[in-house]
């Protein structure tokens, strides 16, 4: 195992995961002794915005904790709480889901707790804008456990013109459904409602209205009606 000592952290510099302009390593916190997850990137602008959203969140269970941010030899580092689970898909929801197509209970639950997750950062002043598959962690527990991860797009919310990323969540999550039920989703994701429980379709079909007002305004009004359907 190859170890490197920065600040008061030994990180295992085999990476356990890998984006764009990033890459996320397993280290020990040798203050507290304890694992955590840093996310080491070149895109230093970026990862400072990560990290002022990851404060302003806070503690939220469905998010990781933060708890350090720091730059060494042009590199920036964000240090969190680390969650053994794996991304929901590798990619976009394109792409075959990697956890294995879910009931409808399931999937609701899911869908349930990412939706509580944005409602969260939405009330903080953010919204995600790129809830895709790989940056939802799950862990396959009963209940299933996930976390919302990689908040480097993230837009503020505090300008009335980018209250469309905040609706732009919400069907994000609304896609997420029909993906972990279908195990894929097309590109026209009405056309997979088909498939789909006539409750759950017309609980679904909302968040893709083509006219945006139309569509689910908040978490929270989402969660009003998709909460009902567990069962």
């Amino acid at each position: 195992m190859d170890i490197k000592k920065i600040k008061n952290y030994d990180i295992d510099l085999n990476p356990v995961g890998k984006g764009n302009y990033s890459e996320v390593f397993l280290a020990k916190d040798l203050n507290q002794q304890s694992t955590v997850a840093i996310k080491v990137s070149s895109c230093i602008d970026m990862s400072k915005y990560e990290a002022t959203v990851m404060k302003n969140y806070g503690s939220h269970p469905l998010f990781p904790k933060f708890y350090d941010f720091f730059i060494i030899e042009d590199k920036a580092y964000i240090v969190m709480e680390y969650f053994p689970g794996k991304g929901i898909g590798h990619w976009n929801y394109h792409s075959t889901i990697d956890i294995g197509r879910k009931n409808e209970q399931e999937a609701i639950s899911i869908t349930l707790k990412v939706l509580q997750g944005l409602e969260h950062l939405h009330q903080i002043g953010f919204a995600h804008h790129d809830l895709l598959p790989k940056n939802i962690l799950f862990r396959d527990e009963i209940p299933a456990k996930i976390k919302i991860i990689d908040f480097g797009l993230a837009k503020e919310l505090n300008y009335e013109k980018n209250h469309k990323y905040k609706v732009g969540d919400i069907s994000a999550a609304a896609t997420l459904c029909i993906y972990l039920i279908n195990g894929v989703v097309s590109k026209i994701p009405l056309d997979d409602l088909k498939t789909i429980s006539s409750d759950l379709r017309e609980v679904l079909s909302k968040a893709f209205e083509p006219n945006l007002g139309k569509r689910y305004q908040s978490a929270t009004e989402f969660i009003k009606v998709i909460q009902p359907l567990v069962h």
